[in-house]
C-alpha cells in the first residue's frame, strides 16, 4: 500500500501543487498495472492497490480537468525490466506460461512504455484525461 498508493498519491498532491501554480497546467501519468484494469489470482492486495491508482487517477482527472492539469495512468502487464528478468531466472515455465496470455505474443519493451506516456504527454492529445490505457499486447481485447 505504501509504494503502490501511498506514493502515487503523495506524489500527485506535490505535482499538482507544483501544477496550479504555473501557467498551462501540467501533465502527470501514473503507473498502475493490467492488474488495476481486472483482477489477477493469487495477488489481492496488489490487485487492490492498482485499482486504487486507476481509481485515483480517474477522479483527480475530472477535479483538476478546468485547470488545464491532465491525469492519465497507464497499466501494463509485463515488461522486460531487471526485476522481471530476475523473477523468470528463478522460474523459467513462469515466463513462458504467462506469455502464452498475451495475444501479441511477447512482453512489453521499456520503449513501449515511454512512447505510452509520451503520447500520453502530448500537446496534440489534450483531450485524454482520466484514460487507464491498457499496455498489454492484446489481453485486455478479450
Amino acid at each position: 500500500m505504501a509504494i503502490n498508493l501511498d506514493g502515487v498519491f503523495f506524489g500527485m498532491q506535490h505535482q499538482i501543487r507544483q501544477m496550479l501554480t504555473q501557467a498551462g497546467g501540467g501533465r502527470i501519468v501514473n503507473v498502475a498495472s493490467v492488474a488495476g484494469l481486472r483482477a489477477l489470482p493469487n495477488s489481492a492486495v496488489y490487485t487492490a492497490t492498482k485499482h486504487a491508482v486507476v481509481g485515483l487517477t480517474k477522479a483527480a482527472a475530472m477535479e483538476y480537468a478546468r485547470k488545464n492539469i491532465r491525469i492519465n495512468a497507464i497499466c501494463p502487464v509485463f515488461t522486460r525490466s531487471a526485476l522481471v528478468d530476475q523473477l523468470f531466472a528463478l522460474a523459467p515455465d513462469y515466463e513462458q506460461k504467462l506469455v502464452k496470455n498475451i495475444p501479441l505474443g511477447r512482453y512489453g519493451e521499456p520503449e513501449d512504455i515511454a512512447q505510452a506516456i509520451l503520447w500520453l504527454c502530448d500537446p496534440a492529445n489534450s483531450f485524454v484525461t482520466g484514460l487507464a490505457l491498457p499496455l498489454d499486447g492484446g489481453m485486455m481485447a478479450g
